[in-house]
């Protein structure tokens, strides 16, 4: 089947720190990921495509234009998108072409809603580095009640990183601002990587048992007196690009979530992440929620990590270099 492209491509995105930290009130630091991504098409044209995908695809968009009809007719949303249009382009096949797999981490939901707004909004709010802070608090707003029907709750952060493309800073207060990292030296062997664990997961259940064990007081106060400061550390020396003194608090970071978010690392992977922490050739975080999709690792050494990885069958796919 071919295919013809209706919107832009908007990448995934990557939480290098601040899950489950974000929700008491830490930083967060978001960039986006041009290996996976989507965008919007109708099946004529000249690229291929799968035709079963497609077909999928469009069925679970009709879904959730529906769904968007209805909340703009009952008030929960404002009337942003022009939705007589957005119906019209259904009516022809309209879906979303995606490498973004969902249910791994990487925002495949909150491109979705970046590239309908992309495509369709009546009076969108243009992108771009030098965004006013309120503007990008209108949109993350926004983004939050349209990909509310994916998760029930979201914090709409997802779609934003989508939509601007830029690396965002989440402060302590809920405000978000574009940022510049620092690009990785030409003798840079730092980096940071994905390893797929081969296994779709949930968020809801996984974020809800994280806060019931909140509830208990001692837990809590290791989270907001040990993994905070580690959290805000790591980003602080990702956004100056320092690497002195980075990498053992990437393996205190790492050796805090092997303690105290076991329920969240699955199977196989429990015996991987301690390799990394005895070796040190590698250092192994959650990517968003855990419990499947990808985890979030990094290495001193990336070649070398490649190597490790391989030989358990295994092929790491690399996100950002540090600057050396």
């Amino acid at each position: 089947m071919k295919m013809t492209s209706i919107s832009d491509t908007v990448h995934a995105k990557i939480l290098l720190f601040g899950e489950y930290t974000v929700l008491l009130g830490a930083r967060g630091l978001t960039i986006p990921f041009s290996h996976f991504s989507g965008r919007l098409a109708l099946p004529t044209g000249e690229q291929v495509t799968d035709l079963n995908f497609a077909r999928r695809s469009h069925h679970d968009l009709a879904g959730y234009i529906n769904w968007l009809d209805q909340s703009v007719v009952s008030g929960s949303l404002l009337p942003v998108l022009d939705l007589h249009r957005l119906q019209k382009d259904l009516g022809n096949g309209l879906y979303f072409e995606s490498t973004i797999p969902p249910g791994y981490g990487l925002g495949s939901s909150g491109a979705l809603v970046a590239a309908l707004y992309r495509t369709y909004a009546i009076d969108p709010i243009i992108p771009g580095h030098r965004l006013p802070p309120g503007e990008l608090s209108k949109l993350k707003t926004l983004f939050a009640g349209m990909e509310s029907f994916f998760h029930g709750t979201s914090s709409g952060l997802d779609p934003l990183i989508g939509y601007t493309g830029v690396p965002l800073l989440t402060e302590q207060d809920g405000t978000v601002m574009p940022v510049a990292l620092p690009q990785p030296g030409e003798n840079a062997k730092g980096a940071f990587f994905l390893v797929n664990t081969g296994m779709p997961r949930k968020t809801a259940p996984l974020v809800d048992l994280f806060m019931e064990r909140c509830r208990d007081k001692t837990y809590k106060q290791k989270i907001m007196k040990e993994l905070l400061s580690l959290n805000d550390v790591c980003i602080s020396h990702v956004m100056n690009g320092i690497t002195e003194g980075f990498e053992r608090e990437m393996e205190k970071l790492s050796a805090f979530q092997q303690e105290h978010f076991r329920p969240m690392i699955p199977g196989i992977f429990t015996e991987y992440w301690e390799n990394g922490l005895d070796t040190g050739d590698f250092y192994l975080k959650l990517l968003g929620a855990g419990g499947g999709g990808y985890l979030l690792g990094y290495a001193r050494d990336y070649s070398r990590a490649v190597i490790r990885w391989q030989e358990l069958g295994l092929d790491p796919v690399p996100v950002y270099g540090i600057k050396k």
